[in-house]
């Protein structure tokens, strides 16, 4: 009899896992719709609403509090949490926009509510994004070399052709913006504006610098100067210069 009970306590202890498991997996973890392509490869669309369910999304004030963060001059909020001093690269032999001497790389936590921007600067160092939280977002890049100006989507959605790190070249001009606060129009030539309640949109991203970013190299842009090489976007550089 008690070998009975016990056989019966675990099969019903088995069974209500597997409910719930199943309940789980049907219900509240993402959905994947496959879609057979041309060449037979199945792309999976996944469907994250339920999963909110489990995240608790913090509000900006929280991240700035939790992370320790500071106004960034350029907008938005950081701290740099690490700087690579294994190894310091003397400004002699590095390039001349170079004004000091630095360690290899930095890593820095950058957050940009919804209504913010980071306005057009460029610095010699490579800068590398990374999305951990919230929405993507768009960093613009002017090209002086070529007149070219290029947009990026930084986040998590690579169906949506996000990408989950990206990285500016050296001494290029760019600034960035949440992207859903932004319409533009397929040219570039003009702008809508949508700024939502900043406590809870924003994007937090990750920045590496490498070599090591210093305030001394940053260069602020000059709206006459940018507009003059960049008339069709007239309208984005006013939004992203002082």
């Amino acid at each position: 009899l008690l070998v009975l009970i016990c056989i019966t306590h675990s099969l019903t202890h088995s069974l209500t896992l597997s409910f719930l498991l199943s309940l789980i997996s049907n219900s509240l973890v993402p959905k994947y719709q496959t879609t057979a392509s041309s060449s037979s490869i199945l792309r999976i669309n996944p469907c994250w609403s339920c999963c909110k369910l489990f995240v608790k999304m913090l509000k900006t004030s929280e991240i700035v509090e939790k992370l320790k963060l500071k106004s960034h001059p350029d907008g938005g909020f950081y701290i740099e949490t690490f700087r690579d001093n294994s190894v310091t690269l003397s400004k002699s032999l590095l390039p001349p926009q170079y004004k000091v001497d630095r360690a290899v790389s930095t890593a820095t936590y950058f957050l940009l509510p919804s209504g913010s921007v980071a306005h057009i600067h460029r610095v010699p160092c490579a800068e590398t994004f990374h999305h951990y939280m919230g929405d993507p977002l768009t960093v613009i890049e002017l090209n002086e070399m070529n007149g070219e100006v290029k947009f990026t989507r930084v986040g998590p959605n690579l169906l949506e052709n996000e990408q989950p790190q990206y990285t500016v070249p050296p001494f290029t001009w760019f600034g960035s913006f949440p992207t859903k606060d932004v319409i533009i129009s397929e040219d570039g030539s003009h702008i809508e504006v949508t700024p939502r309640d900043a406590e809870k949109y924003y994007s937090l991203m990750g920045v590496t610098c490498a070599p090591a970013f210093h305030y001394e190299d940053s260069q602020s842009s000059k709206r006459s100067e940018l507009v003059a090489k960049f008339p069709k976007y007239e309208s984005l550089i006013s939004l992203l210069t002082i």
